[in-house]
């Protein structure tokens, strides 16, 4: 098994499996690996596993699709450390040792589900001078849904406390078996941020917690499948 590495400008946006299928790379939403980005074409590229090796497709995109640099023509064998280039993003082929597929994949995660990464938006939220991971933050804060479904991609804050679940009178509605009603709140006091779990779903930079917690500005939280980010 492999995976990418995706990333935009020397920064690490998302990472991700790759089955022993095909995956199609492009920006259309019906994508294996959806890349929002007018740069890139709506299906711009495919990996394919066969016969125990991952090979690298263009499928005539409108700006090409690059590997170490060199734009391709036909299959390319893809090797560990291989960077693959569509617009201004890289994804880095690596392999996957065992004991991480797991850790990727979560519980109940999907190989085939689609990944859909607003990568600009991202960038520009995290890169923000002042943007280090403090405990205390000013000015009004957001959530940016990076993956998985939910109601709206992007939440301000405009009140001092919004709700988090599948219930449709969550502010942030985020559906799945696993996700209770009110799955968190999050709450604007003296000038923090308090993620609070309700649910049994919810990890903070990956981990697990079960009582109120301080966000810092670049957090990011998992609820069912949905990853957020606090910018």
């Amino acid at each position: 098994m492999a995976r990418l590495i995706l990333s935009l400008r020397g920064r690490e946006l998302d990472k991700f499996l790759l089955g022993q299928g095909k995956a199609v790379i492009g920006r259309s939403p019906d994508c294996d690996i959806s890349i929002d980005n007018s740069a890139i074409s709506r299906k711009h590229a495919s990996i394919e596993f066969k016969d125990g090796d991952y090979f690298l497709t263009d499928l005539e995109s409108s700006n090409g699709t690059f590997l170490n640099g060199d734009k391709i023509e036909g299959l390319q064998l893809l090797k560990p450390g291989d960077n693959i280039g569509i617009a201004k993003f890289t994804l880095t082929f690596q392999e996957t040792p065992q004991a991480e597929v797991q850790k990727l994949m979560g519980d109940d995660a999907n190989l085939e589900a689609t990944v859909v990464v607003d990568a600009e938006k991202m960038v520009e939220s995290f890169a923000a001078p002042g943007n280090a991971a403090t405990s205390t933050v000013s000015g009004p804060r957001k959530l940016v849904v990076l993956k998985g479904n939910s109601n709206i991609k992007e939440l301000a804050f405009e009140h001092d406390v919004i709700t988090i679940g599948k219930s449709k009178s969550c502010d942030l509605i985020i559906p799945g078996f696993w996700v209770s009603k009110v799955e968190a709140t999050i709450s604007h006091r003296k000038n923090n941020y308090y993620l609070n779990p309700l649910g049994g779903s919810l990890k903070l930079n990956t981990q697990k917690i079960s009582k109120e917690t301080i966000l810092k500005v670049g957090d990011t939280f998992a609820v069912g499948k949905a990853v957020i980010a606090f910018t």
